[in-house]
């Protein structure tokens, strides 16, 4: 086997979901109507009321969702859905922390926005944290409308109220264990926690989501994607009514179907031409009677992920790893696993398939001088602070890592973490 084989096995199994940019994300935030594509509606419809009849077991059940946002933060827009996203890829990179007998994410708004693909402007920022702020407030109630996978029941028949986000801990606010926190602690819904435990998630693409340009592809492709998994690949054309659709993503509809369908033309056009959906198998027919309804086909195209090709289960990361093998071994898939991991965390893929001799280098320094792995990403955020421009492994440790390793607060404030068992940022880090 030639070296660049060998590394590219390595990347695939030391990372096959990040690198593929597969997540798994709850199918109940999917299928069912919370966010508003148009971000003009953020001070309309603070109420969302959706109702419809739904087969469950045989049956057929009246099912309700009903979505309240708080008037202070306004409606969900699909920018907080792309925030919501994140949390779950960060919680595919990172894994849980466990505090006071309860599993949170620990995140940075820094990582959030990375994620995002945006700079890391003040208003981004902002954005990131007024989106965390409004889907801690929204409040969700569903009767039999929302599966609960551990008790395998559709929950409240009477109608069940939860939330999607159930306390957010603020960096520099106190945690439950009395400790600072060094960066923002999110704890899920326990209704979401519950189906994460479980693994009833559904596959996206978070590299082809971010991609699509507008917010209606972004609403579009998860609620597509989950259709396509629920009702299966069969050559019959997945069909849907234009009024239905619309009540689905929550869209403004129009009261002629032939005006309504010019935007939504375009949208899956950009669908098929991204492969999502069969490049020519989407159609708009106008409902026989009535001018203001009509009918969407489409077919799903080779883009479609099935949930069983990944294993989409949340690691619980409750101990901290040592970034050095007991085993001399493995001391080679050690430094490229090094290099990769520094690359991740700075927000890129690797430069290039074989690492520079300069970088193989920089992580045996690493290796040699660093405890544990959770101590390079806080070295990798202590580098682009002074250093927004970083692009190689090799300049970071050239430059950055004796003043890491010298600088006592930041060492003090891992040691105190480490008794503690969290996962912090950089110590000088000054954002949220």
């Amino acid at each position: 086997m030639t070296k660049k084989r060998e590394i590219q096995k390595h990347t695939s199994e030391l990372f096959p979901q990040i690198l593929r940019g597969i997540v798994g994300v709850d199918p109940n935030l999917n299928r069912r109507p919370i966010f508003v594509p148009d971000k003009r509606a953020r001070k309309k419809d603070l109420i969302y009321i959706y109702e419809k009849e739904e087969n469950h077991n045989g049956r057929m059940e009246k099912i309700v969702w009903k979505v309240s946002a708080n008037p202070e933060y306004g409606t969900p827009t699909v920018l907080d859905q792309d925030v919501l996203f994140a949390l779950y890829k960060l919680l595919n990179n990172k894994g849980f922390e466990r505090i006071n007998e309860k599993e949170w994410l620990g995140v940075s708004c820094y990582e959030i926005i990375r994620v995002l693909g945006r700079n890391d402007s003040g208003k981004n920022f902002r954005d990131v944290q007024a989106c965390l702020r409004r889907l801690l407030s929204i409040t969700i109630e569903a009767t039999l409308s929302f599966f609960h996978k551990e008790s395998a029941r559709w929950m409240g028949e009477m109608g069940e109220g939860f939330h999607l986000i159930d306390r957010i801990v603020w960096r520099g606010d106190p945690l439950p264990n009395g400790e600072t926190a060094y960066k923002n602690y999110i704890l899920f819904g326990s209704l979401l926690l519950d189906n994460i435990r479980v693994g009833y998630l559904a596959p996206l693409d978070l590299d082809f989501y971010y991609s699509l340009p507008n917010p209606t592809d972004r609403a579009l492709y998860p609620y597509l994607a989950f259709c396509f998994h629920a009702f299966g690949q069969s050559p019959a054309r997945f069909q849907i009514k234009y009024s239905t659709l619309c009540r689905e993503l929550r869209l403004t509809k129009h009261r002629y179907f032939s005006s309504g369908i010019v935007r939504l033309k375009d949208v899956f056009l950009r669908l098929e031409e991204r492969d999502f959906l069969r490049k020519g198998s989407t159609e708009f027919v106008a409902h026989p009677t009535d001018k203001g309804d009509g009918y969407i086909y489409c077919l799903p195209g080779e883009r479609i992920l099935h949930p069983d090709r990944y294993n989409l289960r949340y690691r619980k990361r409750q101990t901290w790893q040592p970034l050095l093998y007991e085993s001399d071994s493995k001391e080679n898939h050690e430094i490229f696993s090094i290099i990769t991991l520094f690359y991740k965390y700075l927000g890129v893929e690797l430069p290039v398939q074989s690492p520079h001799p300069r970088d193989l280098l920089a992580a045996e320094r690493l290796i040699r001088k660093m405890p544990y792995l959770q101590d390079l990403e806080v070295f990798v955020d202590y580098t682009r602070e002074r250093w927004p421009g970083v692009s190689t492994l090799s300049g970071a440790v050239d430059k950055y890592l004796d003043a890491f390793l010298g600088d006592q607060t930041i060492q003090k404030r891992l040691h105190a973490c480490r008794q503690w068992n969290m996962f912090p940022k950089s110590g000088e880090d000054t954002h949220n």
